[in-house]
């Protein structure tokens, strides 16, 4: 079975999310949305959650938003959207130096795939290069 799966990091609240929010609905409407969306940055506050606006906007049946750290008066994570059922969630901490990072692994049952989301940190010390070979399960001299 096919299937499309896009990846987007919704840059938090660092620009103006309702114009940011409103261009992201329009530009679906010239082209098919994934199947599965995974976002990274994405904001919870006590009254909003990025990943459910955007699932409403676009309709998806389906989020998980998982957050990663509290950065003051909100919320931090990541996030998949799908319109499949997500089942078999795991989340697992990465490897990290300053910003705490998490991947989260769903099954989706109807396709038979299992889709892994992460925001992997940038460093001078290899972090994303310890993160991804934490994702991916693989040793780390494998990996060039």
């Amino acid at each position: 079975m096919e299937f499309s799966l896009g990846t987007l990091n919704i840059w938090a609240f660092y620009a103006d999310w309702d114009d940011r929010r409103e261009a992201l609905s329009q530009a679906w409407e010239d082209v098919d949305k994934p199947d599965i969306l995974c976002l990274q940055e994405v904001i919870e506050t006590d009254t909003r959650n990025q990943a459910e606006e955007i699932a409403f906007d676009l309709d998806y049946p389906n989020y998980l938003f998982i957050p990663e750290q509290l950065n003051g008066d909100h919320t931090e994570g990541i996030a998949i959207l799908s319109i499949y059922p997500l089942s078999r969630e795991e989340t697992f901490e990465l490897y990290h130096t300053k910003v705490r990072r998490v991947a989260t692994k769903v099954f989706v049952t109807s396709l038979g795939v299992e889709i892994i989301n992460t925001h992997l940190s940038f460093s001078e010390n290899d972090e994303s290069k310890k993160q991804l070979i934490q994702v991916l399960e693989i040793p780390e001299r494998d990996v060039y």
